[in-house]
């Protein structure tokens, strides 16, 4: 299994091209476009909370800097979050922001803290979203070595998208891992 996960689901890729290939529970998350702190809101009625894993300027793992085009030694700021939902983890979200997209009036990206990201970006006129690319990741891979256990619920493997944003076409890389617990919730409620 683990040996299948390295070759074919390691790479991001449109959802066009593996759409085929993902668990039916995880689509609807997967090629869902609008804000997911939005979709969290509306399905935590209310009760919905972004806790702060780590927050910190470093290099970014290789896919990610090949995704915003940063050299080998490129340092950027890497914001790791867990979207609550009622208390429990729903979604593991990183972003990676270059040091070139932290000027002018998005410097208070670097000031989040608590603040869903996702409300600062769908509400800037300037705002546009990249292609959205999805895979599935082993549980030990490295974007997750600040996440415990009990935050994956036991499985192997976890399904995410990623997405470049780009705010007066300034660059950041928002990746989203849809975690066990989040099927705990009815989308259907939402509709």
């Amino acid at each position: 299994m683990a040996a299948i996960l390295a070759k074919h689901h390691m790479l991001w890729r449109p959802l066009t091209q593996i759409r085929r290939d993902i668990p039916k529970k995880w689509l609807y998350w997967l090629r869902d476009v609008d804000s997911l702190t939005e979709q969290l809101k509306q399905l935590s009625q209310g009760q919905f909370a972004v806790e702060l894993v780590s927050h910190c300027h470093a290099r970014p793992l290789r896919v990610e800097r090949s995704a915003l085009a940063l050299g080998e030694c490129d340092r950027a700021l890497v914001r790791q979050v867990r979207l609550l939902c009622h208390g429990k983890a729903t979604v593991f979200a990183r972003t990676i922001i270059p040091e070139a997209s932290l000027s002018g009036k998005y410097r208070l990206l670097a000031r989040l803290g608590t603040r869903p990201l996702g409300e600062l970006l769908f509400s800037d006129r300037s705002m546009w979203r990249g292609e959205v690319e999805v895979a599935e990741f082993p549980v030990d891979h490295a974007m997750f070595r600040n996440l415990d256990d009990k935050s994956m619920g036991g499985v192997t493997s976890v399904w995410g998208r990623r997405s470049l944003f780009y705010l007066a076409e300034k660059p950041l890389l928002v990746s989203e891992f849809f975690l066990p617990s989040l099927l705990d919730f009815d989308v259907k409620a939402m509709r």
